[in-house]
C-alpha cells in the first residue's frame, strides 16, 4: 500500500487538524500511530460503517488492554476523515473533542519518549510469549554466528525486542510491520540512529515471519 491511496489523504487532513490544534506532540503522534494501523487493517477497501467496524474490532483484538480506550478515541475522530464527512469533521472541530489524550496513558508516543533509549526501555518491561522467544533467540543466534561482536548483537537484540513489542498480538504482515515502523520512525532522535533502526528492522522482518532464508538477510557490512 503507498501513500498515494484516499486513506493517507484522510490521514494527512487528519493531522493537519491535530497538528493545528494540539499542543502536546506525544499526543499527535500517538493518534497517527493508531491511525496508520486502521489504515494497514483496511487495506484498500472501500470504507463504510461495516468494513470500518470489522477493521476496528480487528485492531482493538491485537491491542493489549491498556491500549484500547486510545484506539477507540482515534477510530471515532478519523472515520470522518475517511468518508469525508465534512459535518462531522466541522462538529468535531468545534467541541474540541479531538485534543489530546487523558493524562494517565502511557504508551509508544507519549511525549517523555524522546529517543530510542526510551523505547526499548519500555519494550524490555513486557514478557516475551514462547514464540516471540524462540524467534528472539534465533536472531541473536545467528548474529552471535556471524561474528558479530558483544556489544552490536546487544544493540540489535534491544532494537529487534523493540520490533516485537510494536507487534505484539498482531499476525505480522508487511503492511502491519511497514505501518508500526511508520509510527516510531518520527520519534527516533537523530537520522544515524533512524537508518541503523531500519536495517535491524528490514533484517529481523524475516525471523519474524520464519523465513528460513532469514540468516542470509542479516547485513554484516554494517555492524557498529
Amino acid at each position: 500500500m503507498t501513500e498515494k491511496t484516499p486513506h493517507f489523504d484522510a490521514l494527512r487532513a487528519y493531522l493537519n487538524l491535530l497538528e493545528k490544534n494540539i499542543a502536546r506532540r506525544g499526543d499527535v503522534s500517538r493518534k497517527e500511530h493508531f491511525a496508520r494501523m486502521l489504515i494497514a487493517k483496511l487495506q484498500d477497501e472501500d470504507v463504510n460503517p461495516v468494513s470500518y467496524r470489522v477493521a476496528v474490532n480487528s485492531l482493538l483484538d491485537a491491542l493489549p488492554t491498556e491500549y484500547k480506550g486510545d484506539a477507540v478515541s482515534v477510530a471515532r475522530e478519523f472515520f470522518p476523515f475517511l468518508v469525508s464527512d465534512i459535518k462531522s469533521v466541522a462538529a468535531m472541530m468545534q467541541s474540541g473533542s479531538y485534543r489530546g489524550f487523558s493524562a494517565g496513558n502511557s504508551v509508544i508516543g507519549d511525549s517523555d519518549i524522546k529517543c530510542i533509549d526510551g523505547l526499548i526501555g519500555q519494550s524490555t518491561g513486557q514478557a516475551l510469549t514462547a514464540r516471540q522467544s524462540a524467534l528472539h533467540g534465533k536472531y541473536l543466534a545467528c548474529l552471535a554466528k556471524l561474528g558479530m561482536e558483544e556489544g552490536v548483537v546487544a544493540i540489535r537484540g534491544k532494537m529487534s525486542r523493540l520490533l516485537l513489542y510494536l507487534t505484539c498480538k498482531q499476525e505480522v504482515t508487511h503492511v502491519l510491520y511497514r505501518a508500526a515502523l511508520d509510527g516510531i520512525l518520527p520519534k527516533l532522535s537523530s537520522e544515524k540512529t533512524r537508518q541503523y533502526f531500519l536495517l535491524v528492522a528490514r533484517e529481523f522482518y524475516y525471523f519474524l515471519v520464519e523465513d528460513p532464508n532469514a540468516p542470509a538477510m542479516v547485513n554484516v557490512m554494517d555492524s557498529e
